[in-house]
């Protein structure tokens, strides 16, 4: 594994929480680093070239912008994996697509537009992928998605025993009065859902360079009322996880019937290698572990130890580890892009 000096720690802490969106956001970071701005671009561009940094762009509420996004699961024979996996992934709003070891073994998110049916582009992806069966798994209730990874060490609890970012009985998907995205604020999210360039002025760099009809000033100012709004979580770096040394993931499901969720926060929201926690839809005799938990450690055994200790602590005993086998997509959804609409049109 690359090792890390204290300056690309540092650099790597700090960037992966929020960044001030601004007109000259790396003058920011370096004046609270307290190095040089060209200095800092420097190692940024040699974390990228490391394949350390995946990113740095917002990190939006798929909600909040007019699109459903979900979790979906489909039972695939093993001989149609890698086509069915091409299948998915051509569709525009899909993020993740991992295979995993269990029946359901394709596993991917997907974002739809509001105005469309999830269940209806569900059930033609199911069709084309000839998958036996298949689950959505909806967002019922979040309670955390944040990870902060350090590149030197175990991760650590902040004063208050969490990673940042946790949320106390809020649904992803509870946005029932979408207030309109004005034709300027879309120009602003084609403009912050891309990756950040390394150059000083890196908006008036990307406005000018993708023809984007929106003034420099203005970013700073719509990424305001989009955090204000619930539109923005963050603008941050997202890192490459197994190339900082966690690479050993698992996606865990868990059977909780009665556990309340004051004992969801206390218990599994405060481990600070756990990024998402969620509760997701249940079917009765097909899927009964709404309890979502990804976890993330640096070591086979130190992912043991927290699984077992989450079991220990809640008491919980009926749980999956659903490792991922194969990555087959990982890239940020581009909202507002026409290819949603030309995918439903050739498929739907």
């Amino acid at each position: 594994m690359r090792t890390f000096t204290d300056l690309e720690t540092r650099i790597l802490k700090r960037i992966q929480r929020d960044i001030n969106i601004s007109e000259t956001p790396f003058s920011e970071l370096s004046n609270d680093l307290s190095i040089e701005e060209d200095e800092l671009i420097a190692v940024i561009q040699r974390l990228k070239d490391d394949n350390i940094i995946r990113d740095i762009s917002a990190i939006f509420n798929a909600g909040a912008l007019g699109y459903e996004s979900t979790l979906v699961a489909f039972e695939v024979e093993d001989y149609l994996v890698d086509r069915s996996a091409g299948i998915i992934n051509d569709h525009p709003g899909v993020s993740h697509n991992y295979l995993r070891r269990h029946k359901y073994n394709i596993w991917f998110t997907i974002a739809v537009i509001k105005d469309s049916s999830l269940e209806k582009t569900v059930a033609a992806l199911a069709e084309k992928c000839k998958a036996k069966d298949y689950l959505i798994l909806k967002n019922e209730k979040l309670f955390k998605i944040r990870l902060m990874l350090d590149p030197s060490e175990r991760m650590e609890y902040n004063k208050r025993g969490e990673t940042e970012e946790v949320f106390e009985h809020q649904s992803i998907t509870s946005f029932n009065n979408i207030r309109e995205i004005t034709p300027e604020e879309r120009n602003a999210v084609n403009i912050l859902q891309i990756d950040l360039p390394l150059v000083k002025r890196p908006f008036k760099y990307l406005i000018n360079s993708k023809n984007i009809d929106i003034k420099e000033e203005r970013i700073p100012e719509i990424a305001e009322i989009f955090k204000k709004d619930g539109i923005i979580r963050r603008y941050s770096a997202i890192l490459k996880h197994h190339n900082v040394g966690y690479n050993y993931n698992a996606m865990t499901a868990w059977k909780i019937k009665d556990f309340g969720h004051s004992a969801i926060q206390d218990i599994f929201a405060t481990v600070p290698n756990i990024s998402h926690l969620y509760l997701r839809t249940v079917y009765p005799g097909r899927w009964e572990y709404p309890l979502f938990a990804m976890i993330h450690a640096k070591s086979r055994e130190e992912l043991i130890t927290i699984i077992k200790g989450l079991e220990q602590k809640s008491g919980i005993d009926d749980y999956l580890v659903l490792d991922s086998i194969q990555e087959f997509k990982k890239k940020r959804v581009a909202y507002f892009s026409k290819e949603f609409n030309e995918w439903e049109s050739l498929n739907l």
